[in-house]
């Protein structure tokens, strides 16, 4: 399954449910993004699992496209999911801006492009003499506590698996995705950090989360319209299929790995990890 995003050229404020990067307006929110949102023309851009994308600004309005109307940005994507080859293009790319640049990190290329004016898929992948043990990639959070309660996560660092089924809290990790078994999550951790650039890769996208706690883990797959940010939860992202099941479609949210052995506890910290 390709995954991709939405983007647009967009010189005004911040729209609502994007973030923003120099002139690049880039979706966050599960928006039908052909309904223009903002004002501004919205593009998908390339698919992420075939490479590491850059998006680029092209200020006359002449980036080919099959519409064949001006379009103003465009995109470069490396031949795989390799940070040499992520380090390759992004000094291309600063040479080709006019500022030569040697990068001795994927991070340190990513840190330049944003600053200047370029987003990218990058998200920080091992460099190419770094082995690790590890089987999770992506983006991980900080500490999570999930409460014994039949509510949203309302509360800094509070994470919820709700049982619309039973009007009831439930522990069971296992169960989330499945009708009336939900999960809510705060946009921030138990110290008050924002997670929100962890947690934006739930929205609008396809990938998978794993939620660890101590030496147990359990893996999801989701869909591009199965989380949904804000409204009416404030600070949270959200998904219950009975509560909303027009936000919250049924099967957007599937269990891929082992079950997990045991219900998860209240007390000890669970992280979650998005790719």
């Amino acid at each position: 399954m390709a995954v991709t995003r939405p983007f647009a050229f967009n010189t005004g404020s911040t729209i609502t449910g994007t973030i923003q990067v120099g002139n690049l307006a880039i979706g966050v929110d599960a928006y039908d993004y052909s309904e223009q949102p903002g004002g501004v023309v919205w593009w998908n851009g390339p698919d992420e699992e075939l490479g590491y994308v850059i998006a680029h600004e092209t200020p006359l309005g002449n980036q080919p496209n099959p519409l064949d109307i001006p379009a103003f940005l465009g995109f470069w994507r490396t031949e795989g999911l390799d940070e040499s080859l992520f380090i390759s293009l992004s000094e291309w790319v600063s040479e080709k801006d006019g500022d030569p640049q040697i990068f001795l990190t994927g991070d340190d290329a990513k840190l330049w492009l944003n600053n200047n004016g370029y987003w990218t898929s990058y998200d920080g992948g091992p460099s190419p003499t770094t082995t690790t043990t590890t089987t999770t990639t992506g983006v991980t959070t900080g500490d999570y506590l999930l409460l014994n309660s039949y509510s949203p996560a309302l509360t800094n660092g509070s994470i919820t698996f709700p049982d619309a089924n039973l009007d009831n809290f439930s522990l069971d990790p296992n169960l989330i995705g499945q009708t009336g078994y939900e999960i809510y999550i705060n946009q921030f951790d138990s110290l008050g950090n924002d997670m929100s650039t962890t947690l934006d890769l739930l929205i609008g996208r396809s990938g998978t989360f794993t939620l660890t706690q101590g030496v147990n883990s359990v893996t999801y797959s989701f869909t591009s319209d199965a989380f949904t940010y804000g409204s009416p939860y404030s600070n949270q992202y959200w998904w219950g299929d009975i509560h909303n099941p027009v936000q919250s479609p049924p099967n957007t949210i599937v269990l891929i790995s082992s079950p997990s052995p045991s219900d998860c506890d209240s007390a000890t910290p669970i992280t979650i990890t998005v790719t």
